[in-house]
């Protein structure tokens, strides 16, 4: 994979191919703690990552209580899961971006040397045909913060006319994410470690799905699952939980209910 590497001193470009998704990978990083033997630069600053920690307590703490009817209702509120599930497995994309751009960052680290600073990296689009085609699909820009060779949770991002493949009911759909959005893996990890199965993104632009255009929205989700944060008011809110088998609940304060068929909701 080509990528263009620019450090603090400038560095060389290297001209993107046709075929390449990470682009670019701006290292506005120092080298910090290092051994005594080795003369080091003072710590690079650590950009301000995105703080997710409320907006996953509400996953974690539904606050509405329903019924069997009120719950069916709540269901038919919401936008179609099916087609939120797709896009956000879509836009799940980003991830690439930081697996990538933090193993290359990891090639400057080793026992006796600490990374710590900002990655900003620049990933093209693969588009929603079957084969991907980079260049003319849109792009996400990320930044990343590292801190003692460690990837921190929140990463920050910019989709511009971001086209991807997504898949509903064993159908490919087109996807295109735009406008802000920022991420939580829950905890940090390593510069050489893939990035956690489980991830937060909270999209403050649109995420357009075959033309079902949705926006300022949540989900959480691993491969088995999806969770979707639906709010009623300023003060209730319950989670839809998809599983990957299809299967539709919705979490309240107190109780699950399971919503698979559309059309009644029953306590699980």
């Amino acid at each position: 994979m080509l990528l263009a590497v620019h450090s603090l001193a400038g560095g060389t470009v290297d001209e993107p191919s046709q075929l390449s998704a990470l682009t670019r990978l701006d290292l506005f990083a120092l080298l910090a703690g290092c051994s005594g033997v080795l003369a080091c630069a003072g710590a690079a600053d650590i950009p301000n990552t995105p703080d997710l920690s409320t907006l996953e307590a509400q996953y974690d703490q539904p606050t509405a209580t329903l019924d069997q009817t009120t719950a069916l209702e709540t269901l038919n509120a919401m936008p179609s899961l099916q087609e939120i599930t797709a896009g956000f497995r879509a836009a799940g994309y980003a991830r690439s971006g930081v697996d990538d751009g933090g193993a290359e960052a990891g090639q400057s680290s080793t026992s006796r040397l600490n990374v710590q600073g900002s990655l900003k990296v620049t990933v093209r689009c693969p588009g929603d045909a079957a084969t991907p085609g980079y260049g003319s699909n849109g792009a996400l820009e990320l930044t990343i913060g590292v801190e003692k060779n460690l990837v921190k949770r929140g990463i920050g991002g910019q989709a511009t006319h971001c086209v991807l493949r997504g898949n509903v009911l064993g159908q490919p759909v087109r996807v295109e994410l735009d406008g802000p959005l920022a991420i939580d893996f829950g905890h940090d990890f390593g510069l050489r470690q893939k990035s956690p199965d489980r991830i937060l993104m909270n999209i403050r632009g649109s995420l357009d799905i075959q033309g079902y255009d949705v926006r300022n929205l949540s989900a959480r989700w691993t491969e088995e699952r999806l969770e979707y944060l639906f709010v009623m008011n300023d003060t209730d809110w319950v989670v839809a939980v998809v599983t990957a088998d299809g299967t539709v609940s919705i979490k309240d304060k107190t109780s699950v209910w399971g919503c698979s068929d559309g059309q009644t909701c029953s306590k699980l």
